[in-house]
């Protein structure tokens, strides 16, 4: 509430720090599996209550943002993921990537509710929709394994750099060109290797695993190719 009013940041700051050291204290101590929906509920609270103080005044005062209000909002980002995971792992082990992912979605909802006060952006809106993209390309591996994360990240990509075209924004094309130079990693050591034991040429998963990447990066050229003139 304080937050909404009053701009006083290093006290929001003050206080997840606390908060931080009192949950940790609880997970590393007398934490037992049976706590797991009370500790998961206090877990999230304290997560809705910290980001919304870190968008607070942003939002709802209309203000600009401080480098407080950035820390806040990737800390208790990264703090409810990290302790989030580790508490889920035991529970829900098989839908991690869905627990990356509804984060994703909440962090691309709150980007466009910043827009929607600072339509010219800002490093609020910024933060959040890394948040979103970040939060995103780790659910898919957290969910899947093997070639579905290449095929992922190659669509992922491609749609990051359309995207940041159609809403003029460098940093989305930026972190869609970064993740196709991932893929191109995730091609050369790890998707190479082939089982020669009943295999068949072209209608395999290698070769269409190749063949989609290739043609994500080939649409991403592609537009950079017609939009040279301007970027």
């Amino acid at each position: 509430g304080l937050a909404s009013l009053k701009p006083w940041r290093a006290l929001n700051l003050v206080s997840f720090v606390a908060t931080l050291i009192w949950l940790l204290a609880w997970y590393g101590g007398p934490y037992r599996s049976t706590d797991f929906a009370m500790f998961f509920g206090f877990l999230t609270l304290f997560f809705v209550i910290f980001t919304l103080a870190g968008i607070a005044y942003h939002v709802i005062r209309r203000e600009r943002e401080e480098g407080f209000d950035l820390a806040l909002l990737l800390l208790s980002a990264a703090f409810y993921f990290l302790l989030g995971h580790a508490v889920l792992q035991a529970e829900f082990g098989d839908f991690l990537g869905l627990f990356a992912a509804a984060l994703a979605g909440l962090y691309l909802f709150l980007t466009l509710l910043a827009r929607s006060v600072h339509p010219e952006g800002s490093k609020v809106s910024f933060a959040l929709l890394a948040l979103a993209v970040a939060f995103l390309t780790l659910a898919i591996p957290l969910q899947f394994d093997g070639r579905p994360i290449t095929l992922a990240w190659a669509a992922e990509a491609a749609v990051l750099v359309f995207a940041g075209f159609q809403v003029a924004s460098v940093r989305l094309r930026v972190a869609g060109v970064v993740l196709l130079a991932l893929v191109a990693l995730r091609l050369l050591f790890v998707e190479y290797e082939i089982d020669l034991q009943g295999f068949v040429p072209v209608a395999n998963g290698r070769f269409l695993t190749y063949a989609f990447a290739i043609e994500a990066m080939f649409a991403v050229a592609w537009r950079y190719k017609v939009a040279w003139a301007t970027v």
